[in-house]
């Protein structure tokens, strides 16, 4: 049966186990929104590390402020489409695809892909912010089955140049 998950770059770094709710996400760039696999976490983690082999952390700066969503009531900041960022969605995205992996949403992923954090009363970017991803997370959308939570399940440092 497929499991949810989605990837992403916590701002602040999150221990591996750590569980919040879904409608108190800590601020992170989404990197690959949600998926189902079928793959074990295990395989699935090995593969994802696997795709960042080599890849160095990377910086982008806010652009400004959009609202994002169905309907249009998520406010975001934007970060730069740098290349490096967009190259580690492709990647991601390539070994998710290939894993066999079914995307929620597919029209925000690869060329829908546009990199953001959701602001929350704890973290609101200013224009020209620098982000700092340095690290992939695999969450769990369903950890134990409760739809309500959210898991770090494993998170992937990105090498430093």
């Amino acid at each position: 049966m497929p499991h949810r998950y989605t990837l992403a770059s916590f701002l602040n770094a999150r221990p591996d186990g750590d569980e919040f709710l879904g409608s108190n996400w800590p601020p992170h760039v989404t990197l690959v929104l949600n998926f189902s696999i079928e793959q074990s976490m295990s395989a699935l983690t090995a593969a994802i590390e696997g795709a960042l082999s080599g890849v160095t952390v990377l910086a982008a700066p806010a652009e400004g402020e959009e609202l994002f969503g169905p309907h249009k009531d998520i406010p975001v900041s934007v970060l730069a489409p740098t290349p490096g960022l967009l190259a580690l969605h492709s990647r991601l995205l390539g070994v998710l695809t290939e894993a066999g992996a079914c995307f929620e949403k597919a029209e925000y992923v690869g060329s829908g892909y546009r990199p953001h954090v959701t602001i929350t009363p704890q973290r609101r970017l200013q224009r020209g912010e620098v982000v700092v991803v340095g690290s992939v997370s695999l969450v769990d959308l369903e950890p134990g089955e409760d739809t309500h939570q959210r898991g770090v399940l494993a998170t992937i440092p990105l090498d430093r140049a």
